[in-house]
């Protein structure tokens, strides 16, 4: 049973989104330093360790340095996520990835297996929490490209637009709460006092 699984997760990409502005934190999220690490640095280490393929999508290489791991760049400014998500599926060696922002420093390694075994057929996997769907934390396969290239040059470049051009499955807030029961995974870090507040007795101490 475990080789079966390490054999789905070998077949599956993770895309670290590390572009955006950070308007709220005053500089770039992804060089933050949260502990001993930036919030990227560790990213790549938490994903390295689910994954044998993982990419930052989102930067030039030049700006994050030292990761050991590819950088792409997204190709566009004010395009927001969705570009950093074309660029990781347009990199990717593999059919699919699971996306996750840098920002998000608390990923269940369990609810990622989760997402990825919920549908092969499907080609975006998403769960859904009590804030909504979230998009940030879900798989997604080739066939979402050229949808959201289209997306992208269009005048709403919101990511649900894409519910009506692929197949969804769609991960219940049941089973979200079921696997990671305080919602750590989707844990955002966007302001100093969050650095702060989640450092001094926060999930993953």
């Amino acid at each position: 049973m475990e080789n079966d699984r390490t054999s789905i997760i070998d077949r599956v990409t993770a895309v670290i989104l590390a572009g955006g502005k950070s308007g709220r934190m005053g500089m770039d999220k992804a060089l933050i330093r949260f502990g001993d690490r930036t919030l990227l640095e560790r990213s790549v280490e938490k994903m390295s360790a689910i994954f044998s393929h993982v990419i930052v999508a989102g930067g030039k290489a030049e700006r994050y340095p030292g990761l050991g791991v590819p950088v792409v760049d997204d190709r566009s400014e004010g395009k927001g996520p969705i570009a950093g998500l074309c660029a990781g599926l347009r990199a990717a060696a593999t059919d699919r990835i699971f996306a996750v922002a840098c920002d998000t420093p608390f990923p269940n390694e369990n609810l990622i297996r989760h997402l990825i075994d919920a549908d092969p057929e499907a080609d975006w996997i998403i769960p859904i929490t009590p804030r909504g769907f979230e998009p940030l934390f879900a798989v997604y396969s080739k066939n979402c490209l050229a949808p959201m290239e289209e997306i992208s040059q269009s005048d709403d470049k919101r990511i649900i637009c894409l519910f009506t051009m692929v197949k969804v499955h769609r991960v219940t807030r049941e089973e979200v709460d079921r696997l990671d029961p305080n919602l750590e995974s989707f844990i955002n870090i966007n302001t100093p006092e969050d650095v702060d507040a989640f450092l001094n007795g926060g999930p993953g101490k």
